[in-house]
């Protein structure tokens, strides 16, 4: 019994990382980006920069995640609005200051 409960625990624990939605990248220097593709999460925020991801080079696709995560961040944003791809791969969007909170 004891082993079926922690089979269990491991399959929703495994099925959970599969669902998509929002997420917070922990920087360096204790900073944090929050990704997002709902509008009416950065309603409140300043826009700082619009974003697009080259697609010219090799590994297209394979760190986007990190390197609009890395983009908002070096804007000096805490916020990224997903307007283009999707929110594993995001193509394009734009970087927010939002207020902490």
């Amino acid at each position: 019994m004891r082993i079926h409960g922690l089979l269990t625990l491991l399959a929703v624990a495994a099925l959970a990382g599969c669902v998509s939605g929002p997420s917070v990248y922990a920087g360096g220097g204790g900073s944090s980006v929050y990704i997002t593709d709902q509008q009416a999460e950065v309603a409140d925020c300043r826009p700082i920069e619009n974003i697009q991801l080259a697609d010219g080079h090799r590994d297209y696709g394979k760190d986007n995640d990190l390197q609009f995560r890395l983009r908002v961040a070096r804007l000096g944003g805490n916020t990224g609005l997903v307007i283009s791809g999707t929110l594993d791969r995001p193509l394009e969007g734009v970087a927010f200051k939002c207020p902490l909170g």
